[in-house]
């Protein structure tokens, strides 16, 4: 059954206890109520330190990792340097090499044209040579009498 709290029920209670008493009470309700509020705000205040103490732990984390990730960064421009570099070189021996090879093959052509008109220089120098040798055997063949 549900108590009534009305003010008759109040004005009762006021007129059974006596003035002191009802002091008494009421002052030990206070400082009941006051406890407890205490304690909740030590608590509370307990786990606002405890917030407190994480957070502080999380910003110092969050410091940390920004450290390491500039730290990253930089080793990362410098990887690319290096590797735009590394590229540069490779490109610069490519036109190095294909200017070489290029060198060799107009040497190699200029060899074999070399050693062809060689030849053809030993066979037109040969030339006169035969070609007297020839007109001596066409002029024995010509004074020589036919049998």
């Amino acid at each position: 059954m549900p108590i009534s709290r009305s003010s008759t029920n109040l004005i009762r209670k006021w007129n059974s206890a006596s003035a002191p008493e009802h002091r008494f009470q009421t002052s030990e309700e206070l400082e009941h109520r006051f406890s407890m509020i205490e304690t909740s705000l030590n608590r509370f205040g307990m786990i606002l330190d405890s917030v407190q103490s994480d957070v502080m732990q999380v910003n110092k984390g969050t410091k940390e990792v920004l450290l390491e990730m500039k730290g990253i960064r930089q080793k990362l421009i410098a990887e690319d340097t290096s590797l735009q570099l590394m590229n540069k070189g490779q490109e610069d021996i490519k036109v190095s090499i294909d200017g070489g090879m290029k060198a060799i093959s107009d040497q190699l052509n200029m060899d074999i044209y070399r050693d062809k008109l060689q030849k053809i220089f030993l066979v037109l120098s040969a030339l006169p040579e035969q070609m007297e040798a020839s007109l001596i055997k066409l002029s024995f063949a010509t004074s020589s009498p036919t049998k």
